[in-house]
């Protein structure tokens, strides 16, 4: 799961630069960029938590697990990994609200995987 959280996010991000690059305005290349990491990172959340029973315990490993995988992606380094270019220039400051967004993104995927596999146990889901 790390791997892939790295890896995918870190080729949504070159794809949303290659399309800067091709002509797209600033503003618009960081929001699809932003819309793209953050895609990869409910995708990998969700189908990772698939047939997994979700506890308490799954929730911090997949946590831990995307921490990791936004350590491992080089854009993190040049403080170019999600959506802190859109508030502050690159720094130890988009690093921060990059991390911070990130692992709310999973974490929230990750809750409400635990939640629907609750109901649907119970018997709430149609």
């Amino acid at each position: 799961m790390t791997a892939v959280y790295a890896a995918g996010a870190a080729v949504m991000a070159w794809a949303a630069g290659v399309l800067a690059l091709a002509g797209l305005p600033t503003v618009p290349a960081l929001l699809l960029k932003t819309v793209l990491v953050a895609m990869v990172l409910v995708v990998v959340t969700w189908r990772g938590l698939q047939g997994v029973r979700v506890t308490s315990g799954v929730v911090v490993a997949v946590t831990v697990a995307s921490v990791v995988g936004f350590l491992a992606n080089p854009f993190t380094w040049a403080a170019r990994t999600f959506l802190g270019q859109l508030l502050l220039p690159a720094g130890a400051g988009t690093l921060a609200v990059d991390l911070v967004a990130w692992v709310a993104f999973v974490l929230a995927t990750a809750v409400g995987v635990r939640v629907r596999m609750r109901e649907t146990a119970k018997g709430y889901v149609r």
